[in-house]
């Protein structure tokens, strides 16, 4: 039902849009006119060295170690409403990268989707069912640095308008960290196909995201309550990648909205 639903309302949308563009601009929508330029080599080394050097960064060495002593309530408080300039940030904003990163399981185990051959390849198996739940747990676990018994909630079975997603704890921020996985299966097409809009936190939304974000959210919340109820001083972080991005986004406006809390996000995109 989900998946028609996302190509009536693709149908939909050409119907009322593609009309009322030019040749020129439905030509645009399948190329990127940038691609010739990123494939020349000195491009590709480039980008091949960043990538290595991102490779490089992990949660151990982003984040500073667990201390132990008194909570300071004041810092923490003003850590939250931190902004780019803010010391701090940034490996801040690395360590959520890197769990959005993580977020993709075994497809981004040992690199293997940092390059669009083995993006393509690793999405082709995981829409395969090559790797079961304990497979992308244990890769997550890796990717992230994050201990087995801070896991709280994994779902791996991606379907329209149902991405995968990972609750867990980062004890050394205290975070409650709620990552999204963005496209990387043919059921996750069809929620970014489903590209109307609605109303959301007084504007428009891409509706399939929203949906998206609305179940993630339902998924999550006796496991988001019991949370912090056990940690009520810990901040709730979303983050993600592509489509991951957007629907992390979307579940934390709606919590906000909901709870009138406070609510961290930082998206990696």
């Amino acid at each position: 039902m989900a998946d028609k639903e996302a190509f009536d309302m693709l149908r939909v949308l050409l119907v009322a849009h593609v009309g009322k563009r030019s040749l020129g601009d439905i030509m645009s929508i399948g190329c990127d006119p940038s691609l010739f330029f990123r494939l020349w080599p000195a491009h590709q080394r480039r980008y091949e060295m960043m990538l290595e050097a991102f490779q490089e960064i992990t949660a151990d060495s982003a984040l500073p170690p667990i201390t132990v002593g008194v909570f300071d309530a004041e810092q923490d408080q003003a850590a939250c409403a931190e902004d780019v300039a803010s010391p701090g940030f940034l490996p801040k904003l690395a360590a959520a990268a890197i769990f959005a990163r993580a977020a993709y399981g075994a497809l981004m185990r040992r690199g293997g989707g940092d390059q669009v051959q083995g993006f393509v390849g690793g999405a082709a198996k995981a829409s395969c069912g090559i790797w079961d739940a304990a497979a992308h747990d244990d890769a997550f676990l890796e990717l992230a640095g994050v201990p087995r018994q801070d896991l709280l909630l994994s779902s791996w079975s991606e379907r329209t308008f149902e991405p995968a997603f990972v609750l867990f704890w980062e004890h050394r921020l205290r975070w409650l960290v709620l990552a999204v996985r963005g496209s990387s299966e043919p059921k996750s097409i069809l929620t970014d196909i489903a590209a109307d809009t609605c109303d959301l936190a007084g504007g428009r939304a891409h509706s399939g995201m929203v949906r998206s974000a609305r179940w993630v959210l339902e998924r999550v919340r006796m496991s988001l309550i019991g949370a912090l109820q056990q940690f009520p001083d810990y901040t709730v972080v979303c983050t993600g990648h592509s489509l991951g991005a957007d629907v992390a986004t979307i579940v934390a406006l709606l919590m906000r909205e909901e709870a009138g809390t406070l609510v961290k996000v930082l998206p990696a995109t």
